[in-house]
C-alpha cells in the first residue's frame, strides 16, 4: 500500500478544554523506498512515473492559465460592453435634448404664442438631462 496519503492526529487536553488537530499530507509521487522497489520489478517505471507527474504537473498550470485568461477575457468584454451602451445613451441623450432645443427654436421662429408646444419641446429637451442626473446620483 503507498504512504501517498498520511493523516496524523493529535489531541490536547487542558482542563475542560480538549483540543484537537489534524494535519493531512497528499503526495502524488510514491516515497523514495516504494520506487525503489517499483525499479527492482521494472527499471524504466521510476522514469515513466517522473514523466507522468511533469506532465500532470505540466497539464494542471496550463489549465489554471487558461481559466485565468478566459476569465480576463470575460471582464474586458463586460467592461467594453458597459462603455459601449454608456457611449449610446450619451448620443441618444444629445440627439434628444437638440430635438427639444430645435422644436423650441421652430415654435419662436413660427411665432405659435400658445404655451402648450414650448412645454412639450421643454420636456423633450429637459427629460434626458433629468434622467442623467438621477443615474449619476444612483451611481454615487
Amino acid at each position: 500500500m503507498s504512504s501517498a496519503f498520511k493523516a496524523t492526529h493529535g489531541q490536547k487536553t487542558e482542563g475542560n478544554v480538549t483540543q484537537q488537530a489534524s494535519q493531512i499530507e497528499i503526495s502524488l509521487l510514491p516515497n523514495a523506498a516504494e520506487l525503489q522497489g517499483y525499479q527492482a520489478v521494472n527499471p524504466v517505471i521510476v522514469t515513466t512515473v517522473l514523466q507522468l507527474f511533469k506532465d500532470e504537473q505540466a497539464h494542471r498550470h496550463s489549465m489554471t492559465r487558461d481559466s485565468f485568461e478566459y476569465e480576463t477575457k470575460q471582464e474586458t468584454k463586460l467592461i467594453d460592453n458597459g462603455i459601449k451602451h454608456s457611449k449610446l445613451g450619451q448620443w441618444l441623450s444629445y440627439s434628444i435634448t437638440l430635438l427639444g432645443v430645435g422644436a423650441v427654436y421652430c415654435c419662436i421662429f413660427a411665432k405659435i404664442t400658445e404655451p402648450v408646444p414650448y412645454i412639450i419641446a421643454g420636456l423633450i429637451a429637459g427629460t434626458p438631462t433629468i434622467l442623467g442626473l438621477i443615474r449619476n446620483k444612483k451611481q454615487t
